[in-house]
């Protein structure tokens, strides 16, 4: 009788003779050693043993004396546990499509929209992230949604990735600060449509068409509100107020060998009304003195 009942691969038996025979001081063993275990074991043993292939052709071994019922109970132990972690896993599912749900609710609800035009200096278009989305970029960055955050690496990502995740579940109707912003920025450095565009299919910020469209309404609201001027100006700068400016650039010519050392001085001045809104700034006058020196580090 064989003493063993486990179902093993042949692999694990060749293992397992390499082993004994490498403690008995057989350390040179010879490949065809271990290629005819299965004809030396099917010799040996006869009947006894029973060797098959499982789905993938690889062999396994048992015992051909096995009793069918302890077999039958060890395969439903094991149907039992695939059917718990089936289970398991089902839950998860579940739970995430739930989470998935619910942030894509609180995210559509939010009441804060985007105000339109949008000028690039007017932070007030900032909207706030919800909570629920929030807690579950928290959790899947530091794996604690509790955590007050306190890396600014982690708080950048939170904030750039649900700008992102808002834009393209509103499906661009609410237009955070991130994609207005980067997408004015990318065309004052560059003036490339195509890069604004790229951005834009990969929900990073709003079309090219879509800043033309805001720029044209920004012109037309500012004429709408200047019906009674002759000049249209910027809000922080007022109409019908005289201002002189002197400018005074003053060089000593010095010269030296490397360039080093010499030195620039500028002087202007804002005599009478300031053309700044600010009250505490009108009818003062201002001078100002701008000096360097060395100019080989300009």
């Amino acid at each position: 009788m064989i003493p063993f009942s486990d179902i093993v691969p042949l692999t694990t038996l060749t293992t397992k003779l390499v082993t004994i025979m490498e403690s008995k001081g057989v350390l040179d063993i010879k490949d065809s050693t271990k290629k005819h275990v299965r004809r030396r074991l099917e010799n040996e043993f006869g009947d006894s043993l029973l060797l098959f292939p499982d789905s993938k052709g690889k062999i396994l071994v048992m015992p051909s004396g096995v009793n069918l019922t302890d077999l039958a109970r060890s395969y439903y132990e094991v149907m039992q546990e695939v059917n718990r972690c089936r289970l398991q896993t089902s839950n998860i599912n579940k739970s995430i499509d739930q989470a998935s749900l619910h942030i894509r609710k609180s995210v559509r609800g939010m009441a804060d929209m985007t105000k339109w035009p949008y000028h690039p200096s007017d932070n007030s278009n900032a909207s706030s992230i919800p909570a629920e989305l929030k807690r579950f970029l928290v959790g899947l960055f530091t794996g604690k949604p509790d955590l007050d955050i306190t890396s600014q690496r982690i708080h950048v990502l939170i904030e750039s990735l649900s700008q992102d995740i808002i834009y393209a579940v509103t499906n661009g109707q609410n237009k955070p600060v991130k994609h207005l912003l980067l997408s004015y920025g990318v065309k004052t450095l560059t003036g490339n449509v195509e890069l604004i565009q790229m951005l834009n299919r990969l929900g990073h910020g709003v079309s090219y068409d879509q800043l033309e469209e805001n720029d044209t309404a920004l012109c037309l609201q500012k004429l709408a509100t200047s019906l009674n001027q002759r000049l249209i100006l910027p809000h922080s700068i007022q109409p019908f107020v005289f201002t002189n400016l002197a400018w005074d650039n003053i060089d000593r010519l010095q010269e030296t060998l490397t360039g080093s050392g010499t030195t620039q001085s500028q002087w202007y001045c804002c005599p009478g009304q300031s053309v700044w809104s600010s009250p505490s700034q009108r009818g003062s006058a201002c001078c100002t003195k701008i000096q360097a020196t060395d100019h080989s580090n300009w």
